[in-house]
């Protein structure tokens, strides 16, 4: 199996009734740097204390190729600052899946512009994984890209007006 594969399926939260199955949580800053090509490179920045560089192809789709790699704080904070056309922060709390110890979800409560979204998503080990929908998932937006982070930079969530 490719290494560099993400295979994820992402949801709207409708409830809060996962709150207390918390694990962990990360305020997470990410900038995006426009490219002409069909993949999209981020700076990510956790806690304000560690950061990664990711390239991903930006294919609309449940399995994408993804390559991650962190770098020192303070390039990613220049890198943020200095080169990033467009930004998303929020919260991001993982809750363990149920059925399955080795999976979490990623619930990701987003700040400014994206308020007051809330999406979760699931890495699966196969696309073709069947997962249980917890009470707290609304509906699956996986192939929605106006959801993808990157757009969310670009378009927030508050500029949709009348779109959902």
């Amino acid at each position: 199996m490719d290494n560099n594969l993400e295979i994820e399926r992402k949801f709207l939260v409708t409830n809060m009734n996962w709150t207390h199955s918390v694990v962990e949580t990360y305020n997470i800053m990410q900038g995006y740097i426009l490219t002409k090509s069909k993949s999209v490179v981020r700076v990510r920045i956790l806690n304000n204390q560690i950061a990664f560089l990711t390239l991903k192809d930006k294919s609309n789709s449940l399995v994408r190729h993804e390559y991650e790699y962190q770098i020192p704080l303070n390039d990613a904070k220049e890198i943020y600052h200095k080169m990033c056309d467009g930004f998303v922060e929020k919260y991001r709390f993982y809750v363990p899946y149920e059925q399955d110890p080795s999976l979490k979800w990623e619930i990701d409560w987003y700040k400014g512009p994206n308020i007051p979204l809330f999406t979760a998503e699931i890495e699966l080990p196969d696309k073709n994984k069947d997962i249980v929908i917890p009470n707290w998932i609304g509906k699956e937006i996986t192939y929605d890209d106006r959801y993808k982070n990157c757009n969310l930079a670009l378009k927030p969530f508050c500029e949709w007006e009348n779109e959902e």
